[in-house]
């Protein structure tokens, strides 16, 4: 039964990203922010940031202007260590075949070759799929190796290859994305709590980071998926009672497209809070 709810998670998942990648949009910065409202009680008002509208999510659009500059600096091979069930590698290939026009650049994502579900009944994993599909090269790093030596030892044997920093953790990214923030703030003013999932924890400090007044929330909370909390700034963490990377219940899971092994486990948690609340679905 686990199992099998585990394969229908791939698939869904699978079938949200297969319908948003049809398109490639350009400058996905400059797209506009989709949100959409609820309310289930009197005292409460649900905004979400609606980024599942994008192929690769919040990181297409906060980090595009990041892998240009590297482009712009000559790198031409972009090499991301992703866990199984990350958005980062589909973003990454996203903007690799944006920017391939007369000059073709290369996205390479490495995965553990531990299966981080126990079994390989569905194949690669949804994202995995989405991003190979978009043109990136994918690599398993052995069971004995550690990932960052992997990675770091296959960087080293191209001539102009970079590492990425996980969740693209770069000032150019926090930029961004208090850019992002703040435009928020400017269409529907002063939160009282905002919340996200956080694997690297790159999208809640850079929410965080928006210098202008007011800031975007009086409070911030960041579901920790990997059940350790990253580095959160000030932020509250909280672990879900799902480990990663089993999927939300179909009773949990939010009314609108969500990855359901990361953002779609903040949902239960502020469904029924009091006060007016901004979710940034990622993906």
């Amino acid at each position: 039964m686990k199992i099998n709810r585990r394969i229908r998670a791939d698939q869904i998942d699978l079938q949200n990203r297969e319908e948003v990648c049809k398109s490639l949009l350009k400058d996905p910065i400059f797209f506009p922010l989709v949100f959409s409202r609820f309310s289930f009680r009197p005292d409460q008002e649900i905004i979400v940031i609606r980024d599942d509208v994008l192929c690769g999510g919040t990181k297409s659009r906060v980090a595009y202007s990041l892998i240009q500059s590297f482009v712009n600096q000559g790198w031409k091979e972009f090499v991301y260590i992703s866990p199984w069930y990350g958005g980062g590698q589909i973003a990454l290939a996203w903007i690799i075949r944006h920017l391939s026009k007369d000059v073709q650049f290369k996205a390479t994502i490495i995965l553990s070759m531990k299966n981080e579900i126990g079994d390989l009944l569905s194949g690669l994993p949804p994202f995995t799929k989405i991003a190979q599909r978009l043109g990136a090269t994918i690599l398993f790093c052995p069971p004995d190796r550690s990932l960052e030596s992997f990675a770091q030892n296959y960087v080293q044997s191209k001539s102009n290859a970079i590492l990425l920093r996980s969740g693209f953790d770069y000032p150019e990214v926090k930029k961004n994305l208090a850019y992002l923030a703040h435009k928020v703030v400017d269409y529907f003013g002063h939160f009282d709590e905002c919340w996200c999932a956080a694997g690297s924890g790159t999208l809640i400090r850079g929410l965080q980071s928006n210098q202008h007044q007011p800031a975007l929330a009086k409070r911030y909370f960041a579901v920790c998926v990997f059940q350790e909390c990253p580095p959160i700034d000030k932020a509250k963490g909280v672990i879900p009672f799902l480990p990663f990377p089993e999927p939300v219940e179909d009773n949990e899971k939010p009314p609108f497209p969500s990855a359901l092994r990361y953002d779609a486990k903040v949902w239960k948690y502020i469904r029924n809070r009091p006060g007016k609340i901004l979710f940034w679905n990622v993906m």
